[in-house]
């Protein structure tokens, strides 16, 4: 009798998914927070999360994608098998953070975000450098282990 592999989910898996999802976030709220002119720009309307929208009023695009760029190749050097589940939630988890917000300031009033389409395309295109990243990780971890493996023998 064959013994049948469990599709449990790992502890290990669940922590570098907290660790996405954390990273993802902070490679938004980081750069701004971390730059010289600080968080100058207040929050607009009523923000539900309101640090993450006083982080996102004063987005620093081209820090964010180093940023996301950076957490994508450690997602795929540290989870080269799952690498593509990481990388989502390092990518969706602030883009629900900046959903929600911007469905509660359009309930409370319904004539803002009406350019709310380029700021889900700002986020996408600070955000999907992560997707590189995470595929470079993968790559050069593939790699390596190929290199080693020929050593070895």
């Amino acid at each position: 009798m064959a013994l049948k592999k469990s599709r449990s989910i790992s502890p290990q898996f669940v922590t570098w998914l907290v660790v996405a999802a954390v990273g993802g976030v902070f490679s938004l709220i980081l750069p701004p927070s971390l730059s010289n002119d600080g968080l100058s720009e207040p929050a607009y309307g009523w923000p539900l999360i309101p640090w993450f929208a006083i982080a996102w009023a004063n987005v620093r695009v081209s820090e964010s994608i180093v940023c996301f760029f950076v957490i994508g190749l450690v997602l795929g050097i540290a989870q080269p098998r799952r690498w593509w589940i990481l990388t989502l939630a390092a990518v969706a988890t602030p883009a629900i953070f900046l959903a929600v917000n911007i469905v509660h300031d359009v309930i409370h009033d319904p004539t803002s975000h009406n350019l709310w389409p380029f700021e889900f395309l700002i986020y996408a295109f600070a955000s999907l450098s992560a997707i590189g990243g995470a595929f470079l990780g993968f790559s050069s971890r593939q790699i390596l282990q190929k290199k080693q493996l020929t050593a070895e023998q």
